[in-house]
């Protein structure tokens, strides 16, 4: 097993990637806690998002993305709407189909949930087919998750029972359905003996599904199936790696792997497991996550990229969260940057509780920032294609370090140099100045630790660690 250990403090990039930028957007008209759920496929984009003046109702809107234009194509209010349905917590797109949850929706008994399904049709989003689980009874919060991939359909209810145990067991199910052409038709009902809040979340990728369930302390297990025959067909259960002190934060599957975030009130890390004969091996450890005291929470990853969320802190202070941006560099998970919303500083924005990643682009919420208004939400894109750049800087130097004063730069590739910032470990730039002004003084700073950013003119950049003292 290998533990790869990546430590901000020890930040050196080999590999020169182009820069993130970042595009902002949000809907055309007034919405409050945009992208409190979201998700994408191919170049559209879907979000959720409360009424302004009404929290109790809820609506998605549609989006396309073309280079670094995006554009509104679309909103949805379901035609049967009820106040605190729970429209939209939970919504997801693949192909031309929509799914958005109502986990609270009283169409077959009070909160026994529903799924809306839309379809597009000739280039236009419409509503296709309302799905309710065809054993529902109340509270059984059918839509907990939705998950819609290729002609499949994976819906679960978290409270449900199974026939002849006590409505007071939660014990959870995953109702699984197919497309025929015409329509959305059951095919399977997912259970499993002795667990709790089965469906909690799920993960569908290359003919497996792995669904979570709690414990009394939050996720506990998780639960892996394969497809065989046209059927879900159990494999393995896993736990965190230490299940006293652990329970799981969240969890993606990606590339015939499993990656795991436990929540530890310690250390953030994510473990990497392999599928091997159908069951799950342990293969990597990414760590440590956690940055400025902040701990990771949530996290997605897309081949050779990963975005990891760093939402929660201890003491609970407020100021806006940073995402982590990992890249996958010669089988090895390497830190690149960190990146944030556009909001305030000192304002909570929880920038990253909602990510995701197609092949083409990223999606990132920040469903509190107040931009352009108080708690409106706003929703951050950008290509996933930005690929190694050709001209690294891998032969740049930065001497003496440490240093008490002036700090030299040499690159055969200086004459590309566009500019140089100077950052604390917190993120805070302190100086920005041109490379013709090298060797670079350190004289005002105090004595520290520091990142020099160097970026060239095409965008990609690079940064070293300099000690001043």
């Amino acid at each position: 097993m290998k533990k790869i250990i990546f430590c901000f403090l020890l930040l050196l990039v080999q590999v020169i990637f182009a820069q993130i930028v970042l595009t902002p957007f949000t809907a055309d008209i007034p919405s409050s806690s945009f992208t409190s759920s979201l998700d994408a496929f191919g170049n559209e984009i879907v979000v959720s998002a409360n009424y302004p003046l009404d929290i109790s109702q809820r609506r998605f809107f549609v989006f396309e993305k073309n280079g670094n234009i995006i554009s509104q194509e679309t909103f949805f209010t379901p035609y049967d709407v009820a106040p605190y349905d729970s429209f939209g917590d939970n919504i997801s797109i693949n192909n031309d189909f929509i799914a958005a949850s109502s986990r609270l929706n009283d169409q077959v008994a009070s909160n026994a949930g529903a799924v809306y399904m839309y379809r597009k049709v000739d280039g236009d989003w419409m509503f296709f087919q309302k799905i309710t689980a065809f054993d529902g009874v109340a509270d059984d919060y059918f839509g907990s998750d939705v998950k819609v991939i290729g002609n499949q359909l994976f819906v679960s209810a978290i409270n449900n029972e199974p026939i002849g145990q006590p409505t007071s067991t939660n014990s959870g199910a995953v109702y699984v359905y197919h497309f025929d052409g015409a329509s959305w038709i059951y095919s399977q009902k997912i259970t499993i003996s002795g667990s709790y809040q089965f469906g909690i979340k799920m993960r569908v990728s290359d003919s497996k599904l792995v669904v979570a369930s709690a414990s009394s302390f939050g996720t506990a297990y998780l639960h892996t199936y394969h497809y065989n025959a046209n059927t879900w067909n159990f494999s393995s259960s896993i736990t965190p790696v230490n299940p006293i002190n652990e329970s799981i934060s969240d969890f993606d599957l990606d590339n015939n792997q499993l990656f795991i975030l436990p929540f530890n009130a310690m250390a953030s890390s994510i473990y990497v497991y392999d599928d091997i004969a159908n069951n799950w091996s342990l293969n990597t450890t990414i760590t440590p996550l956690n940055y400025n005291e902040k701990m990771a929470t949530n996290f997605k990853v897309k081949n050779d990229i990963m975005f990891v969320s760093l939402n929660f802190h201890a003491l609970l202070y407020t100021s806006k969260t940073p995402v982590s941006v990992y890249r996958k560099i010669n089988d090895n998970w390497t830190f690149q940057e960190l990146i944030y919303g556009e909001g305030p500083f000192e304002q909570e924005d929880a920038f990253g509780t909602q990510i995701a990643i197609t092949d083409d682009i990223v999606v990132i919420g920040a469903p509190t920032e107040q931009l352009p208004s108080a708690f409106s939400g706003r929703a951050y894109t950008f290509d996933v294609t930005l690929g190694i750049n050709e001209n690294t800087l891998n032969d740049l130097k930065a001497y003496p370090n440490p240093t008490s004063h002036l700090v030299h730069l040499t690159s055969n590739l200086a004459e590309n140099i566009s500019t140089i910032g100077i950052y604390q470990l917190d993120g805070k730039l302190m100086k920005t100045i041109n490379y013709l002004q090298s060797p670079i003084s350190f004289k005002e700073f105090q004595n520290g630790v520091y990142l020099l950013k160097v970026t060239m003119a095409n965008g990609s950049y690079t940064c070293k660690r300099i000690v001043k003292i």
